[in-house]
């Protein structure tokens, strides 16, 4: 391509940005959670109690947590969070009430992050 179209600038910046989402999972401990509240709530569910004891991202030793959203014969979204970032964003919505009970028996405890995900609405999958 010509210089007009800015075809090779925007590839060299695409190689380096590939270079360093590489770099981020390299030697990673990665947790994936599939999560199913979202698609109700419009919020992703982290765990950091059960039974009363910290568990889920309290006691997790992923370096990233691997949300997996999907809807039924739709392929799912990943979103990729590196531990410390999570447990910062889940701290904040903590302090801002965004909490809840679930799993069984109501045992383990929630904080709900607000999650906006590319699916397309219901009456356009069909066009």
């Amino acid at each position: 391509m010509n210089s007009d179209s800015k075809f090779d600038v925007d590839l060299a910046k695409a190689k380096i940005r590939e270079g360093e989402l590489f770099k981020l999972f390299e030697n990673k401990k990665l947790e994936l959670k599939t999560d199913y509240i979202w698609q109700t709530s419009g919020n992703i569910a982290v765990e950091y109690k059960c039974n009363g004891k910290p568990s889920g991202i309290a006691v997790t030793e992923a370096d990233m947590i691997v949300f997996e959203l999907q809807k039924k014969d739709q392929q799912p979204i990943r979103i990729f969070y590196e531990t410390e970032h999570l447990k910062k964003i889940a701290r904040l919505w903590y302090k801002r009430g965004m909490r809840m009970k679930g799993g069984d028996n109501q045992l383990s405890e929630f904080v709900l992050i607000p999650v906006e995900v590319g699916y397309p609405p219901e009456k356009e999958k069909a066009r």
